[in-house]
């Protein structure tokens, strides 16, 4: 009995130590298994490619000839040195013809100075403003006898304070209106009757007719020679080569101006494309190591 004992435990030690081996030998579960070499070279020969293919994209993206944006740079550099040469033309042909216009006028008046010099002309101004001198002298003499009436000083001195008192209403901070015009029109009324009084006085003096007459006279030959002044002007070849280069600088000066306009809107439509064409980055990410999911080839990973 002893050595049946012996025995069976003897067996039942021999079948443990054989279990335990092949527990120890059993494969692991196919999620617990680590990656083998050919799957990291596989995961990193599809990320090289892919890498590849992207730089060839960037590289043909970069080499591209496009009116938007330069050969070696990201912003569109041909219409962005276009505007300052449009700008300074534009400010050249304004300037240019600012400066015709001035000497347009510089010459029509030296001209115009030349022909009052003239000793037809010149006598003409001297005797138009000597009836002149004499016509309001006498005026001044005949009206001077008014101020002894009564009737002409305080009309006189109520139209002044009519005057300051209308000044004074408009300057307030709300005006009368009605009472503004009220006061204009007695205003009015104080001076047209005074006007007649040296309207009647200047009629019964004959020396005054005789000054007018030759103020008329003196006038109308110089308006006479304004007129023969202004079509030598209007008919002078070197003003009229001025206002040819006036007319050609109007239209350098408009012309010069829209151009600039346009190449602004240009340079600002490029810009704007090139930004977009360039913040667009088509590039995913890759996983650096090769890391898999059950969601594809990786993270960001392009088909």
């Amino acid at each position: 009995m002893l050595r049946l004992s012996a025995y069976v435990l003897c067996v039942t030690v021999i079948a443990l130590g054989t279990s335990d081996a092949h527990a120890q030998t059993k494969p692991a579960p196919a999620t617990e298994r680590a990656p083998d070499a050919m799957s990291v070279r596989g995961n990193d020969r599809a990320n090289d490619r892919d890498n590849a293919r992207e730089n060839e994209r960037t590289n043909a993206r970069g080499q591209t000839v496009s009116p938007y944006w330069g050969e070696t740079g990201d912003l569109p550099a041909a219409d962005i040195r276009a505007v300052p040469s449009a700008s300074a033309a534009a400010v050249e042909a304004r300037w240019v013809f600012n400066q015709s216009m001035v000497d347009l006028a510089n010459a029509t008046r030296l001209l115009e100075k030349q022909i009052e010099l003239q000793p037809e002309f010149s006598k003409a101004l001297r005797e138009e403003k000597e009836s002149y001198e004499a016509l309001s002298q006498i005026r001044r003499n005949a009206v001077g006898s008014l101020l002894e009436n009564p009737a002409y000083t305080g009309a006189e001195q109520l139209r002044l304070n009519l005057s300051r008192q209308i000044v004074e209403e408009f300057e307030r901070e709300k005006p009368d209106q009605i009472r503004i015009d009220a006061m204009a029109r007695l205003k009015l009324d104080y001076g047209r009757e005074n006007r007649q009084l040296e309207q009647a006085l200047l009629e019964r003096d004959g020396s005054h007719a005789d000054a007018r007459n030759r103020y008329i006279e003196a006038a109308s030959v110089v308006r006479d020679l304004r007129m023969r002044q202004s079509m030598v002007i209007a008919t002078d070849e070197s003003l009229s080569d001025i206002r040819r280069q006036i007319a050609g600088a109007r239209i350098t000066k408009l012309a010069s101006a829209a151009y600039l306009r346009g190449m602004v809107q240009s340079r600002a439509m490029a810009v704007d494309y090139a930004k977009f064409y360039r913040a667009y980055d088509r590039r995913p990410y890759y996983a650096p190591y090769g890391y898999t999911s059950t969601y594809g080839r990786g993270y960001g990973s392009q088909n």
